[in-house]
């Protein structure tokens, strides 16, 4: 994967168990991918090539296999980064596996999946492939915990498992001009709903036209809403780079290493201070350095701790002001995952309290992170902030109401509500003396007072309207013209009214 220039170690990291013979062959398979690539066509891919898949533009740096040209035509590495490169040996002379910690139901959260991808016309070897696969991940996963522990930390990829803990690698079924071709490759992924936000998906090609492609998002910005925070993002590594170095080398890729305003970024995705798992001479990056002098880390990621990974970066650093992979939220004691735009809130009710009062609750999402409440009424925004409440005080019977639950991410659903205006409560101690008729009352959502005549029979006849105000009116109606026995009084509002009769 990480070549130096003439006169200085070149490394090809190959399949684990390849032995010299991989070499061989992976000298001569496809070089460059630029040709299968177009020119940058937005400005947010930077300097990084773009593909296009399912109609959608994805920043990638291109296949990792540009070291090939400059390895065949240099002259030939001693054995020594012969066993380096067929991934036999490193620098502190093993290739490890660490298993997959287990964390939580395997499933839950941002999790990195794992697939086996053959192509139509071809067999499915996935019984042949997954014991190969499964040591890539979990060398992958030993190269992120030695890679912590350097900065006296401790990281795990944070991968999609089994109950019991085991890495999953489905078999997916890919068409046949997905072979040289990673944008196909990433459409066809798309097209078996590979597209979670809370996944990064490394396909496990079984054929030999690249050695690894990963997309990449151009964000340097620290903190948990950077864009490599998130899924969905793709990898792809061919069968002659199924190893750990190889696998973790694409991962990290996805993950946001390395970004163009690192201190030593190289042009193409790349770090040029060598020995180190993301720096290589990769053909157009700028010239390497070898600065890092154990060879050990070149299984390792960020050499000096200071382009991309640092699980305790110095205060005022530059991984302490930009992105840092080590805070990835798809690595095990990374930062938070990335939030997503809440859900609707729940339950929002508006209820009149008054003829000019209003109080309109709601209760919070459910499984979102929410850093404030909007409120409109009729269009027009009455509030912010944390509050599972609003009180209006210049209300008015159904007035609409819009609350939305905020966070980093943006605005969730718009949840609406109408503002109800209850019956007034009805009047109390209700008599008369004579034509006079008084009463007590509640007058909260009293727009006035109706005064009717009760007959035997329960016909009612209106005899007068008062204000909300009054607690008696006078029956002025000609003593012949009476037909009723008692009085009925009624509390009214635009909703309707309740009433009280005399004894």
């Amino acid at each position: 994967m990480r070549r130096g220039p003439r006169g200085t170690r070149r490394l090809i990291t190959t399949a684990a168990g390849f032995g010299l013979a991989a070499l061989v062959s992976i000298t001569g398979l496809t070089a460059s991918a630029a040709s299968h690539f177009t020119e940058p066509s937005r400005a947010d891919c930077g300097s990084a090539h773009v593909i296009v898949a399912a109609g959608r533009e994805l920043c990638t740096h291109g296949d990792d296999s540009d070291l090939r040209t400059a390895a065949a035509s240099a002259e030939a590495p001693d054995t020594a980064d012969l066993l380096v490169a067929a991934g036999t040996a490193t620098g502190d002379g093993s290739l490890s596996r660490r298993a997959i910690p287990c964390h939580g139901d395997g499933t839950s959260g941002d999790r990195i999946a794992f697939y086996y991808g053959y192509l139509a016309g071809h067999p499915n070897r996935y019984s042949w492939a997954r014991a190969r696969l499964v040591t890539a991940i979990e060398q992958a996963n030993d190269i992120v915990y030695r890679s912590a522990r350097e900065s006296g930390g401790w990281r795990y990829l944070r991968v999609l498992t089994d109950t019991r803990c085991r890495p999953i690698i489905t078999p997916i079924a890919l068409p046949a001009q997905a072979a040289h071709d990673f944008g196909r490759t990433v459409s066809a992924a798309q097209g078996a709903h590979l597209s979670a936000t809370n996944r990064k998906y490394v396909i496990f090609v079984d054929t030999g036209y690249y050695c690894g492609l990963g997309t990449l998002s151009v964000d340097d910005r620290p903190g948990v809403m950077n864009a490599s925070n998130t899924g969905p993002s793709w990898a792809r590594v061919d069968t002659s780079c199924w190893s750990g170095p190889t696998t973790a080398h694409e991962i990290f890729h996805m993950l946001g290493a390395v970004q163009a305003s690192a201190p030593h970024y190289d042009g193409t995705g790349h770090c040029t201070d060598d020995h180190d798992l993301m720096c290589y001479q990769n053909p157009g990056g700028r010239r390497l350095m070898i600065s890092c002098g154990s060879m050990r880390e070149e299984d390792r990621l960020d050499c000096h701790k200071d382009d991309y990974f640092n699980t305790a970066p110095r205060t005022g650093s530059y991984l302490a002001r930009h992105w840092n992979t080590a805070e990835s939220a798809f690595l095990y004691g990374g930062g938070p995952a990335r939030p997503v735009p809440p859900a609707a809130v729940r339950s929002a009710a508006a209820t009149m309290s008054t003829l000019t009062g209003a109080q309109l609750t709601w209760s919070a999402p459910l499984n979102s992170r929410v850093t404030s409440y909007v409120v409109t009424r009729n269009g027009t925004v009455v509030q912010r902030g944390m509050w599972t409440h609003f009180t209006d005080t210049d209300a008015s019977a159904g007035a609409s109401y819009q609350v939305q639950a905020v966070n980093e991410a943006g605005s969730g659903p718009v949840a609406a509500a109408t503002a109800a205006l209850p019956l007034p409560a009805a009047p109390t101690t209700v008599s008369s003396s004579g034509t006079t008729v008084t009463w007590n009352a509640d007058t909260l959502l009293t727009a006035g007072f109706a005064l009717y005549g009760l007959g035997a029979d329960g016909t009612l006849t209106p005899i007068t309207d008062v204000d909300a105000s009054a607690r008696t009116a006078s029956d002025q109606t000609f003593f012949l013209f009476r037909s009723w026995t008692r009085y009925r009084v009624c509390a009214v509002n635009a909703t309707g009214q309740r009433c009280a009769d005399t004894p």
